[in-house]
């Protein structure tokens, strides 16, 4: 029941146009080129044209300022900015821009991450997952395609309601069709992309460094990863050594 959503980064207009479909949901996209969401109408065949809707407002700002500048809390609070490699993205992926998200998320809120697994070091990836582990008391690991990873966080303990999730695809038409693209049929279906639960996560970033804005190591290390291969295996082996349950808790 997210109805005020706060997104950092517009991309193809997707994730937005994805959201809006259950209804009573609004949207609130901090984008920081113009450009990018005028290149929405080329995606218009995925984003069902977001960009146009009356339930999307767009503000042309760095996601990290908004949240700096205003008093808005939501629901929940996704960011998919670019790679940590882009100059000046380490800063979306410090320990006080999670701060910052934290005290705008409502206390029954969720946070959303996305991180790549592709050319980023086992270092890293482990760094920037131990920062937000280190403000938010809940995180849980989900994987989408092979090399992405969803990083979810909370203030309260999240629970997998199984007759609630097929209770709410069942009624969403559009999001139902979209689930049944990937071959994703109720909440049996979305297990498949659990990866690491709460406690887990704790060992796994237990003696992790953290990316802070006065030791920003990510911007620094980030590019030197830029062309390696074989991390998305690696990292992937790793965390299914600190894996201990199937279900997500």
């Amino acid at each position: 029941e997210a109805r005020d959503v706060l997104m950092v980064g517009w991309g193809s207009g997707t994730s937005p146009g994805a959201l809006i479909q259950v209804p009573g949901t609004r949207v609130v996209c901090a984008e920081i080129e113009p450009a990018i969401v005028a290149a929405s109408a080329y995606f218009a065949s995925v984003n069902r044209s977001a960009h146009e809707s009356p339930d999307v407002e767009i503000l042309f700002d760095d996601g990290r300022s908004h949240l700096q500048g205003t008093d808005r809390t939501y629901d929940l609070i996704l960011t998919e900015p670019s790679n940590p490699w882009m100059s000046g993205l380490a800063y979306l992926f410090s320990e006080q821009f999670y701060e910052l998200a934290y005290d705008r998320l409502e206390e029954d809120g969720v946070f959303c991450q996305w991180l790549q697994r592709y050319s980023i070091s086992p270092e890293d990836f482990q760094m920037v997952i131990a920062s937000v582990q280190s403000v938010f008391p809940h995180v849980q690991l989900w994987k989408t395609m092979a090399a992405d990873t969803m990083i979810i966080a909370s203030k309260q303990p999240l629970t997998f309601d199984t007759s609630l999730i097929d209770e709410r695809i069942a009624k969403w038409d559009l999001v139902r069709q979209d689930l049944a693209e990937y071959e994703i049929h109720g909440a049996a279906g979305l297990l498949y992309f659990f990866e690491m639960g709460a406690d887990d996560v704790k060992t796994y970033t237990e003696d992790a460094s953290l990316n802070t804005d006065d030791t920003l190591l990510l911007g620094f290390s980030a590019p030197k990863w830029l062309y390696q291969q074989g991390t998305t295996e690696l990292i992937t082996e790793l965390l299914v050594a600190h894996r201990t349950t199937d279900y997500p808790r």
